[in-house]
């Protein structure tokens, strides 16, 4: 669902369908190149953020392929 809402325009839907899979715990999901465009919104850094995830990656510094801090408390996302 979340990568149609996607490809449609809906980034909205979007979001929604990937908090609901995170919630259980399908994290993989938010790294579908489906959903490069969704990544670059702010709603996505809330989700990141409420997720836990951003934090994970200023303790460890292990920020992956898709996320890369901005400066001391922003980040962003491809």
């Amino acid at each position: 669902m979340a990568q149609l809402a996607a490809e449609w325009g809906d980034t909205e839907l979007s979001l929604k369908a990937l908090r609901s899979q995170a919630q259980i715990g399908n994290l993989f999901l938010l790294w579908r190149p489906g959903l490069k465009d969704v990544r670059r919104t702010p709603g996505f850094k809330a989700l990141v953020r409420e997720l836990g995830l951003y934090d994970y990656w200023r303790a460890t510094g292990q920020w992956g392929e898709f996320c890369h801090p901005v400066d001391q408390n922003d980040f962003e996302c491809s």
